[in-house]
């Protein structure tokens, strides 16, 4: 997040590059790499984490999008969509 004076932003890739990198050439590990930059810049931020996340899962990687999910849940006990998604990739990994 960047703040100056009483204006924040947060730091992403905006979803013309990261996330329809996923939906619409499957590039998982170019978004991936995006997202992990986000989260280089900001760690607090659940949402990077849920995004990256998301992207492992569509990979198909469950631990890595597990452990992403966790480290949200932990910025953010109470992010629904972390949690959710959280179970979803435990149910797929079997």
């Amino acid at each position: 997040m960047i703040q100056s004076g009483t204006f924040q932003a947060r730091i992403l890739p905006s979803p013309s590059t990261a996330w329809q990198r996923i939906l619409r050439q499957e590039d998982y590990d170019r978004a991936i790499a995006d997202y992990d930059q986000a989260i280089q810049l900001n760690p607090k931020d659940p949402y990077a984490f849920i995004t990256a996340a998301s992207a492992y899962s569509r990979k198909k990687d469950y631990d890595r999008a597990i452990a992403d999910y966790d480290q949200a849940i932990g910025l953010d006990p109470k992010h629904p969509e972390a949690f959710y998604n959280q179970g979803i990739a435990y149910r797929a990994k079997g």
